[in-house]
């Protein structure tokens, strides 16, 4: 269970989202039990780790995708599949011209 403004929720309430498809309801509610009793700080701490652990994942499904890219157009194709190729193309533009 998680509280929410003074109201119980069960995680098999239709407004609950599950976190994923592939976890089971019982170890769902487990790890909400868990995340409940960190403390703001932990949690915070927590979502910044598991950031960083997607985003090298991603990173490194772009490297062996593109095992001759470069660490440079790693982080742009990064940049382009997950901020858009707009942005990507932009940061390529400006890299060039300060190289120029």
């Amino acid at each position: 269970m998680i509280e929410e403004i003074g109201t119980k929720l069960s995680i098999s309430d239709p407004i609950v989202e599950r976190y994923a498809k592939d976890t089971t309801v019982d170890a769902e509610e487990v790890q909400r039990s868990l995340m409940a009793q960190m403390t703001p700080t932990e949690r915070c701490a927590l979502a910044l780790k598991l950031s960083v652990e997607v985003r090298e994942l991603s990173k490194a499904a772009i490297r062996r995708r593109f095992p001759h890219f470069s660490e440079v157009q790693v982080g742009l194709k990064f940049i382009e599949l997950h901020y858009g190729a707009e942005l990507a193309n932009e940061i390529r533009r400006r890299s060039l011209k300060r190289l120029a």
